[in-house]
């Protein structure tokens, strides 16, 4: 059987996801009713069934599946995401941070919950330590400066200013 989820968690599963609240909603409800009854009824009688199929795989005999998009959605666990980025970090800047520590997952999961990409804050640690590696700032290539609320968006837009400049700017003739 499947793992019961922490409000909390499913709270910020909500916030991470581009699902309407009625639609998270929704899949919550067909999340339980998977896991306890396999039965559908119940759910259509408290929903439009055409809102249901973008979830669900129905079956004949009125039992059905939750398409595996979102059972990972509802299932996943964000921690492998915080893993890899402090792996890079620390690959980056020889050092050894612990993806375990509470402010690291807190920092890290405040900006994925602002809408920045795994990939984004990857960024953000190369660009950065392309340039204060070997200088005094190295120092501050650790997460509580990085991934902080108030600088993180200079960093992020050096990333991206970096990013454009690596671009190929030729123009294609019609």
């Amino acid at each position: 059987m499947e793992k019961s989820i922490a409000m909390e968690t499913l709270l910020d599963k909500y916030k991470n996801s581009s699902l309407s609240q009625e639609d998270f909603l929704l899949l919550l409800i067909l999340y339980d009713e998977y896991l306890y009854n396999k039965k559908i009824n119940r759910v259509l009688e408290l929903f439009n069934p055409e809102n249901t199929e973008k979830f669900i795989d129905l079956k004949k005999d009125g039992t059905f599946k939750i398409k595996e998009d979102y059972i990972k959605l509802i299932t996943s666990d964000d921690n492998t995401d915080i893993v890899e980025i402090v792996n890079f970090l620390n690959e980056k800047t020889g050092k050894r941070y612990s993806a375990k520590s509470v402010s690291t997952k807190r920092l890290i999961r405040s900006r994925l919950r602002d809408g920045y990409s795994k990939d984004d804050l990857k960024g953000v640690i190369e660009t950065m330590a392309n340039q204060w590696m070997y200088t005094k700032m190295e120092y501050y290539l650790r997460p509580e400066t990085l991934f902080n609320e108030t600088k993180f968006q200079t960093y992020y837009s050096l990333y991206l200013g970096s990013k454009n400049k690596e671009k190929d700017w030729t123009i294609d003739k019609a």
